[in-house]
């Protein structure tokens, strides 16, 4: 691509691959509404919807959720899927099913990256649930009631 005298390089599209030895790889993902600043997600309709879902391919397992926070504009997740679908169709099919269900306006797309250790994931998994903390939503992390963990209480 060229405008005017500059050259900007053709940026590549990198492909992650998954290693072979690596089964489920674990991801940090962010999701975004489609309206950055708006409260979408931290109402009890969406939020139970949301959330409701996430439990639901949980149980389904069509992935494995380590925690899910709801902030008012978007999401983080810690979860791994299996080998029967990509991440992305994954995403893509629960993004539909709660948009479709909830109202909601998602962004296209979502941002993952592939947690590669277990300190890089628990350095995640702290970050995500620290976010309403850091945001000065809450005191405390475990006051947050728009979360999902397995095996606990998913919403209020």
């Amino acid at each position: 691509m060229s405008t005017g005298n500059f050259v900007f390089p053709k940026r590549r599209r990198l492909h992650h691959v998954t290693p072979w030895n690596t089964q489920a790889p674990e991801f940090f993902l962010t999701v975004c509404c489609a309206q950055p600043g708006v409260n979408h997600l931290c109402k009890a309709v969406p939020a139970g919807t949301v959330l409701d879902a996430a439990h639901h391919y949980q149980c389904r397992k069509l992935w494995h959720c380590e925690l899910m926070v709801l902030m008012p504009d978007h999401l983080h997740a810690i979860l791994s899927v299996g080998e029967q679908k990509s991440l992305e169709a994954v995403i893509k099919s629960w993004k539909g099913w709660t948009a479709k269900v909830a109202g909601i306006q998602w962004q296209d797309g979502f941002f993952e990256h592939r947690l590669r250790s277990p300190s890089s994931a628990q350095q995640k998994w702290n970050y995500v649930n620290q976010n309403p903390v850091r945001k000065g939503l809450v005191k405390r992390a475990e006051d947050w009631p728009w979360r999902f963990m397995p095996g606990r209480a998913h919403h209020p």
